[in-house]
C-alpha cells in the first residue's frame, strides 16, 4: 500500500499510530521558502529548487511547529552526538 511507512516505527505512540494509519500522501522536501503576513505564514516546500507544495498556517501554529522541531532536533543531536547544520551553514561550509 502506498501509505505504509517504508521504515517501521518501533513501539509507536498514539500520535504516531494515527500518522502511520492516516490516508495522506508523503511529501519530501530539501528546501523551504517562507512568506509572512500579519496573521499567517506560508511555507513553500521545494525539491532541488523547484516548488513542490505550499503550506499555509496561522502564526500560533507556526510557533508550535518551531518549538516541536527544536525539541525533536535537539533530542536527535543529544542522542547521536551529531550537530545538524541548517542549509545556510552547509552552503557556507561547501564554499570553502
Amino acid at each position: 500500500m502506498p501509505n505504509e511507512p517504508t521504515t517501521p516505527v518501533s513501539n509507536p505512540n498514539p500520535v504516531q499510530q494515527v500518522a502511520i494509519a492516516a490516508p495522506v500522501g508523503l511529501v519530501y522536501t530539501n528546501g523551504v521558502n517562507l512568506m509572512l503576513s500579519q496573521s499567517d505564514i506560508q511555507l513553500t516546500l521545494t525539491v532541488n529548487g523547484r516548488p513542490s507544495m505550499v503550506i499555509a498556517m496561522g502564526i500560533a501554529t507556526a510557533k508550535t511547529l518551531q518549538l516541536n522541531l527544536e525539541k525533536v532536533i535537539s533530542n536527535y543531536e543529544q542522542k547521536t552526538g551529531v550537530s545538524v547544520f541548517d542549509l545556510n551553514e552547509l552552503a557556507d561550509l561547501l564554499k570553502k
